[in-house]
Formats: structure tokens, C-alpha cells, sequence
């Protein structure tokens, strides 16, 4: 693992380990990581990055916009097929900019990591294992069920908005946002 990443979680999980957690911080880390999950999922089940887009918009973590905004940033650099070298360096950036604090710390990794193995294709059950190991000892039960209902429902409202659009394929659904972007520039700028 890259420096830069080492450096953050050594950073997220020493934060979260040195407060006394509560219930607030047990949801958003279950949120989290239930998000992260689902997004792994989706993406292996799909087998495209472009999926995440149709859901990133579903993401709402719990009190914590900030992190919410931080996820379907780093969906839009995915999505742009930046490099991974430059997209390290540039989530590990804006986590020590923002200089989140307890749980929030861990959260911010846990994001950053995730998005990672997401990007290199990890198996979910893989994907699973190793980030349940990064929530604290004393709550990783209780966040790890919590995350389960959040994996579910962020499937189940892919699966939604898919049989919303009669199955329609990934590369129209893709070719469908570009236009819709295109017409709303032509509206705002007038071109």
C-alpha cells in the first residue's frame, strides 16, 4: 500500500480509536460502510465503474453531508477514468485538507480505500472482509449488521431505478446523462 494511503489509515484509525463512540458514530461508520458494499457490488455485478453513477445520488450518510459530498466527488473522478496514482493523491489530499476527526477520520479512509479496491476490481467478498476489519473492535458487530440493511437497499434501489427504465442497458443510461447534460449547458449558456 502506497504511502500516502498508509499514512491515512494509520491516521483514521488511530482518530476512531481514541474517542469514545457513540450511537451517532456507530450509524454513519455502519452508512459507510454499507455504501461501500453496495457500490462494490454493483460494480462487480455490473462489471462497469459507470454504474456507480446511478447510485452515488442514492448515497445519503446520516447527518454527515460533508462525507456524502466527499463520495460522489470521488464517483466523478472514477467515472473520468483517472488514473489511480493521481486519484490516491488527490482523495488523500482533500482527507487531510478537510481534517476530519474521530470516526469522521475513519469514515474518510474507509471511503478512500474502498474506492481503491473498487477501481482495481476486488472481489466483494474480499472487499467485505477487509474493510469490516478497519471498524474498532468494541462496535465492529453492531456496525457490520447495521451495514448489512444499508448494502440492501442501496442493491435494491439499483435494481429500482433499472426496472424503472425497462432495463435499460448501462451505455444508454450513460448517453442518457450526457444529454441531459449537454441540454442543460445549452440552456445556461446559451449555445
Amino acid at each position: 500500500m502506497d504511502k500516502l494511503l498508509y499514512d491515512v489509515r494509520k491516521d483514521g484509525v488511530k482518530k476512531a480509536n481514541s474517542i469514545k463512540l457513540t450511537e451517532y458514530d456507530v450509524k454513519m461508520l455502519a452508512e459507510t460502510l454499507g455504501t461501500m458494499k453496495a457500490m462494490s457490488e454493483i460494480c462487480q455485478n455490473e462489471d462497469d465503474i459507470l454504474a456507480l453513477m446511478q447510485v452515488s445520488d442514492a448515497v445519503q450518510i446520516e447527518g454527515y453531508p460533508e462525507l456524502q459530498d466527499f463520495i460522489g466527488g470521488v464517483v466523478d473522478y472514477m467515472t473520468t477514468n483517472m488514473p489511480q496514482d493521481i486519484l490516491l493523491e488527490t482523495l488523500t489530499a482533500s482527507y487531510w485538507n478537510r481534517n476530519p476527526q474521530g470516526s469522521e477520520a475513519l469514515a474518510f479512509f474507509i471511503v478512500i480505500r474502498s474506492m481503491l479496491l473498487i477501481q482495481e476490481g476486488i472481489e466483494p467478498v474480499y472487499f467485505e472482509v477487509l474493510m469490516d476489519d478497519y471498524i474498532p473492535y468494541r462496535v465492529k458487530d453492531i456496525v457490520v449488521q447495521q451495514g448489512k440493511f444499508v448494502t440492501k437497499k442501496m442493491i435494491k434501489s439499483r435494481k429500482d431505478f433499472l426496472s424503472s427504465h425497462h432495463a435499460v442497458e448501462e451505455d444508454d443510461l450513460f448517453d442518457m446523462a450526457l444529454d441531459e447534460d449537454s441540454r442543460i449547458r445549452k440552456e445556461v449558456f446559451k449555445r
